[in-house]
């Protein structure tokens, strides 16, 4: 990856050299969002920016190269470009006016090149952003979209509960459009046509599975294959990949959906070239292509005649040792071979006598002695030199095979993208058709409606346990939403109730919308979202000097800034690292803000009550809480969503159940009732510190009134202990 800043603008390019990928834009987002939708080997950055702060704490965690500036110059840049992909001119790569870009991308061909064997890139490729919804580092890791935040696996995740690919091509494409959702009403419903004619062809549906199941990663073959690294199990691999193309095209090419019938359109069925491997490689052909054996009978005359020279050495041996066993007498002379002393006739001490006067001592045995004839050495020249011309024109007609592959390079890539979107889809339908997921209504207005929606992945790690004997099922929830008259839900309600899990679940449905996928709900109508945001839990960067509080505040402010009307944002406890006061000030304040300077549908959890007064008071505001019931001195999550403020927090029961020594639990309980009845004696027991709730006792209202500065000391003790004793009951 290949970083400049320039005039407010990010260049970026991303190479993969597994898939020959080499992806080029500019962007004005936060450096540290690109860096971590990536998840790069190396950073390529200027070294200019060695000592730039942001820089360093950006990249912090991944491998850094520093490279000179001027190869980050835009004429410099260019020329490499132009030199590498043998072009006149990178306007037919859509690259006019990216400067910066255009210099991320030629720095980072000089690099590779510099320090890279071989390079693969057949073509730039620019990312139009304008196509996606931009998801921020903070966004991908609150939702944990493609990894849990829990040990940062993928396990757990969404790509976790969406991942039934069956291809390498498929599951990257997969992540990738979990990682950038649709924009495009129309083009999310295409996708969504074809995923529900999926569903409704299950003959299809199978037949796709069994055949992808058998494809190979072809991206990274063709990429070993154009720089001449690939072995002959790869092309094997690509010729038993290739071979299944005819078939699916044929079955997409039945279906009723315009969408795959396009993609049965596009995708070539490469015959010819199956025809080349056919002809050329054996079907199990060893690792290595310098080990022989690779070649099948028949495809060149002169790997036969060698061929039929190193096979016919078994015939031969077998023949002398019979011939020179008559010839000596000698019953248990053997002729071998070793690759250190090659050819031998070998005989034992007790026959040594019987050897003939043309036989040449080779090695001596404990046992014995090792001789050769001159028609031995003869043949053993012949042989041996034509095993090592074997292996040498084997390895040479192999590359040639490698260099007429590549010819189909372009063709192959293609065939791979849409096998990648066909496995993607295919994915998507099994999912839906496995988890009872329903097809949204996808709409450019402002509404969000959903019926008994579910989260995706707490649903499955419910079901994975009620599969091993749990009885736990999870509670779905509805949800309505737009910019006019419920753009802000303000949701109240204890810790453990279900909060977070319903907010994030609403974005989650959103996201799948808007990657064409069908969701957890009953039914959907997902007015497309531009951006979303999340300020969810609590974390801190003690590398960069923030505390939980200014990260939170970062991530606000983030939010306020970038979100619009179009936006869809998930705020959670805003305000809860400062003091009360603070806290509710802030969080009112924001709110105030989102709903009535941004107008962003926006879902706002608090522990703050008092924030449910925004709903008398500013238009759009709506109260939701939730369900909870209590039995005796137990708390029942009931996990739904009802309309109207929670009439409590229970947070004495949530640390209850969070397992809190019983005797705080009672202290804290009788705190809160002397809080709610404000009464304040009860909070000085005897003989025990003065609690700081505490501010109306007789002996505390006699000592604000002294005077100190007109005591004197005898008079301040005589005092103090007077003070003393009434504290202690004792006047």
């Amino acid at each position: 990856m290949s970083i400049l800043t320039r005039q407010g603008k990010l260049g970026i390019t991303v190479a993969d050299f597994s898939t020959g990928e080499f992806t080029v834009y500019e962007t004005d987002k936060p450096l540290d969002d690109e860096i971590s939708r990536y998840e790069p080997r190396e950073i390529l950055f200027p070294q200019s920016m060695k000592t730039n702060l942001h820089y360093e704490v950006s990249s912090g965690g991944y491998f850094v190269s520093w490279y000179d500036d001027w190869y980050f110059d835009y004429g410099e840049a260019y020329k490499a470009l132009l030199k590498y992909f043998r072009v006149s001119s990178l306007e037919g790569y859509g690259l006019a006016g990216m400067d910066t870009a255009v210099s991320s991308a030629g720095a980072l061909i000089s690099y590779l090149q510099e320090t890279q064997k071989h390079l693969t890139f057949k073509k730039i490729s620019v990312l139009n952003q304008a196509e996606h919804m931009f998801l921020d580092a903070v966004t991908i890791r609150n939702l944990e979209i493609t990894h849990n935040l829990k040990d940062g696996s993928a396990e757990g995740s969404l790509l976790w509960v969406l991942d039934e690919t069956l291809t390498p091509m498929g599951g990257r494409f997969l992540r990738n459009a979990l990682t950038r959702p649709l924009l495009s009403s129309s083009e999310i419903i295409k996708r969504q046509d074809a995923v529900s004619a999926i569903i409704e062809d299950y003959e299809l549906m199978e037949e796709l599975r069994t055949i992808l199941g058998k494809i190979q990663d072809i991206d990274r073959i063709v990429s070993r294959i154009l720089a001449r690294s690939a072995g002959p199990r790869d092309v094997t691999a690509l010729r038993d990949s290739i071979e299944h193309l005819p078939e699916i095209k044929k079955n997409l090419g039945s279906s009723q959906n315009p969408y795959i019938k396009g993609i049965a359109r596009e995708l070539p069925e490469l015959i010819e070239l199956q025809d080349l491997i056919d002809f050329s490689i054996v079907d199990n052909p060893p690792l290595s292509p310098k080990e022989g054996g690779i070649l099948k009978k028949g495809f060149n005359k002169e790997v036969d005649e060698l061929r039929n020279i190193s096979v016919s050495g078994k015939d031969f041996i077998a023949r002398l040792e019979a011939d020179e066993r008559q010839r000596t007498g000698i019953n248990s002379l053997k002729v071998g071979f070793n690759r250190i002393y090659g050819y031998y006739i070998e005989i034992t001490k007790s026959n040594l006598h019987l050897v003939p006067g043309d036989y040449m001592r080779k090695q001596t045995l404990v046992n014995g002695e090792r001789f050769i004839t001159p028609d031995l050495k003869e043949y053993e020249t012949k042989v041996l030199g034509a095993e090592d011309r074997l292996k040498e024109l084997e390895y040479t007609l192999f590359l040639a095979i490698l260099d007429g592959i590549q010819k189909y390079a372009t063709r192959l890539l293609h065939a791979s993208l849409q096998l990648a979107v066909i496995d993607f889809l295919v994915a998507l339908a099994v999912v839906a058709k496995r988890h009872g997921y329903s097809k949204p209504l996808i709409s450019d207005d402002d509404v969000l409606e959903i019926a008994d929606g579910r989260h995706p992945v707490i649903e499955r790690l419910i079901n994975a346990r009620s599969i091993s004997g749990g009885d736990e099922k999870f509670i779905p929830n509805d949800t309505h939403m737009d910019c006019t008259d419920n753009r802000l839900l303000v949701i109240t309600g204890p810790n453990m109730a279900g909060k977070s899990t319903y907010m994030r679940q609403i974005a989650l449905i959103v996201l799948l919308g808007q990657i064409g996928s069908f969701v957890p709900a009953a039914n959907s109508r997902i007015g497309v979202a531009d951006r979303i945001f999340t300020r969810i839990g609590a974390s801190d960067f003690i590398g960069r000097g923030q505390s939980t509080f200014m990260v939170e505040m970062v991530e606000a402010a983030n939010i306020l800034n970038n979100a619009t009307s179009r936006s869809l944002v998930l705020l959670d406890e805003v305000g809860r690292g400062t003091s009360t006061f603070d806290g509710i000030s802030i969080a009112w304040a924001v709110a105030e803000y989102l709903v009535g300077n941004i107008k962003a549908r926006t879902l706002f959890a608090t522990h703050y009550n008092e924030l449910t007064e925004l709903a008398l008071s500013m238009e759009g505001v709506k109260n939701y809480n939730v369900v909870v019931r209590e039995w005796g001195d137990e708390v029942i999550f009931l996990r739904k969503i009802e309309t109207g403020p929670a009439d409590k927090s229970y947070g004495i029961q949530v640390a209850r159940l969070a397992g809190l020594p019983g005797v705080v639990i009672e202290r804290a309980k009788a705190v809160l009732d002397v809080l709610e009845k404000k009464e304040s004696k009860a909070l000085v027991p005897h003989h025990a510190q003065m609690d700081l709730f505490f501010s109306g006792d007789p002996v505390t209202l006699e000592l604000l009134s002294l005077d100190v500065a007109s005591l004197t000391p005898q008079k301040a003790l005589k005092k103090l202990e007077e003070l003393k004793k009434k504290a202690e009951g004792t006047v």
